[in-house]
């Protein structure tokens, strides 16, 4: 999934209804889930905290090294803004960047496995 960028008002907004919208959605899901993209939201914003708060899911990035995947044109000043957001009945066995590609963000790879899983 792609959000909105935060890069004016309107777009902020939208982006807060996207994810109003993503966290109904994966309300009415009751298997394991891994939503992965752009969420144009840093795991440091109080938005992405508080949207993992509400819908019980785990960033598959936690406990490992931030992983900046925007932008590959500042490569030294990225963010990690592209996440794997996991139920609690899925783990992640890798999180990694792969090299840029041409586009503006770094591709991800997440290796997930479910519970029980060897």
């Amino acid at each position: 999934m792609h959000l909105a960028p935060p890069t004016h008002p309107a777009l902020a907004a939208e982006r807060g209804r996207q994810l109003d919208a993503l966290r109904a959605l994966s309300a009415t899901i009751d298997a394991p889930l891994a939503i992965a993209g752009d969420f144009n939201l840093t795991p440091y914003s109080p938005h992405f905290t508080d949207w993992l708060s509400d819908t019980g899911l785990r960033d598959g990035r936690a406990g490992r090294r931030p992983g900046l995947t925007w932008p590959t044109f500042l490569p030294l000043l990225g963010i990690p803004i592209d996440h794997c957001i996991v139920s609690p009945n899925v783990r992640v066995a890798a999180f990694r960047r792969l090299p840029a590609f041409g586009s503006d963000h770094y591709p991800i790879v997440v290796e997930l496995f479910m519970e029980g899983e060897p």
